[in-house]
């Protein structure tokens, strides 16, 4: 098979799968997110961050977290993409078009957003990065960020782990 070097190229070369992946395409082009060619699959990054993927296989098409495992997971969803090889990343399974519940991936999406946001906006920080930068760094308001480091605080206070 061709390596594609286009998100098209990937969806054209899974005859199988065309129909759910122009979906969960289309879904995920609805955010924020930006769309990219990795590793010969779709990947879709927040600033340059890796959040999600697109992958199809041959039982089933999913999206992929690469951070999922720090998702809430509160519909019971989410599978280890490699039991024993992967430690965070997990997929949101479909097998076919009609399993699709937009609203559904659109919950999981923007709980990754944020979950990416927040790992930024805490990395940064912890190097002692300015809040207004931060803000710019994230493309997010002053406040949020400002929330954020809150939460970090109140977490280290707690003795949990503020990136948990």
């Amino acid at each position: 098979m061709k390596k594609p070097r286009t998100v098209d190229d990937f969806i054209e070369s899974q005859e199988q799968w065309k129909v759910p992946l122009i979906r969960l395409r289309s879904i995920l082009l609805s955010t924020e997110l930006e769309e990219t060619v990795k590793w010969n699959f779709p990947v879709y990054t927040l600033k340059g961050h890796n959040v999600a993927g697109l992958g199809a296989f041959q039982s089933y098409v999913g999206i992929w977290f690469f951070q999922g495992a720090l998702l809430k997971d509160k519909h019971q969803r989410l599978v280890n993409a490699q039991e024993g090889k992967t430690q965070a990343m997990r997929q949101l399974r479909f097998y076919s078009a009609e399993e699709i519940d937009e609203q559904l991936v659109k919950e999981y999406l923007a709980e990754a957003i944020l979950e990416k946001e927040r790992t930024v906006i805490s990395r940064a920080w912890k190097k002692g990065m300015p809040i207004e930068e931060i803000a710019d760094l994230v493309d997010v308001p002053v406040e949020k960020v400002k929330t954020v480091i809150e939460e970090l605080k109140e977490g280290m206070e707690s003795g949990r782990n503020p990136e948990d």
